[in-house]
C-alpha cells in the first residue's frame, strides 16, 4: 500500500535589476507529488527614493501554468501592471490551484531587469510506493 505524506512548502525567489532574462522563476512539481498551490504572491519591489515626482514605475507580469497532460502553457494571469511597491495576490485567499507531476507555474516580465519577489505557498502531497 502506498505511502502518502503531506508538508508545507514554501519557495522564494528575488528577481534583481542585474538579472537580464524576464523569466523570475519557475517551479517544477516533481515525480510522485502534487501540489496544491496556497498561495502566489508578486511584489514589485522597486525603489526610487530620489525620484520627487513620485511617478509610478509599474512592472508588467504574466504568470503562466505548463499542464503537462496537453504539454501547453496556460495564462493565469497576463499583462497584470503591478505599481511601485505594490503586490499582486495571483493566487490565495478562495483561490487555490493543483498541480500534477511536471506541471510547472513561470512567472515572466514584459522586459528584462526588473525588480521583483515572488512568493508560492504550497501543499505537496508526495506517494511512495
Amino acid at each position: 500500500m502506498p505511502t502518502v505524506s503531506n508538508k508545507f512548502n514554501r519557495y522564494v525567489k528575488r528577481h534583481d535589476t542585474g538579472v537580464t532574462e524576464t523569466s523570475v522563476m519557475t517551479s517544477v512539481v516533481p515525480a510522485n507529488t502534487d501540489m496544491v498551490v496556497m498561495g502566489l504572491i508578486v511584489t514589485n519591489i522597486k525603489s526610487n527614493p530620489g525620484d520627487s515626482d513620485l511617478t509610478d514605475d509599474p512592472v508588467i507580469v504574466n504568470v503562466m501554468l505548463y499542464d503537462n497532460v496537453s504539454l501547453s502553457n496556460f495564462y493565469l494571469i497576463k499583462g497584470n501592471r503591478i505599481p511601485e511597491g505594490e503586490s499582486l495576490v495571483a493566487i490565495g485567499w478562495d483561490q487555490k490551484l493543483v498541480l500534477k507531476p511536471g506541471d510547472n507555474i513561470k512567472v515572466s516580465t514584459n522586459a528584462a531587469g526588473e525588480d521583483l519577489d515572488v512568493t508560492l505557498s504550497v501543499l505537496e502531497i508526495l506517494t511512495t510506493p
